[in-house]
């Protein structure tokens, strides 16, 4: 509950970039509804798809 009270919603629109690539990250990411598309390489090609409750950046927000 106190990372909830921490934090903020952010609402993002379809394909709308929420990190990228090499950028530094201090934040910790909980989806609560949606997908999340992981893309990579030159192609951008999907390797990874996070749903509700997944949790990405967590590594850089303890950090």
């Amino acid at each position: 509950m106190a990372f909830i009270r921490a934090g903020s919603v952010l609402n993002c629109r379809k394909n709308m970039p929420i990190v990228k690539t090499g950028q530094m990250g201090r934040e910790m990411f909980v989806i609560l509804s949606g997908t999340v598309k992981v893309l990579a390489g030159p192609d951008k090609a999907e390797v990874a798809r996070l749903n509700r409750g997944d949790i990405f950046g967590e590594l850089a927000y303890l950090s």
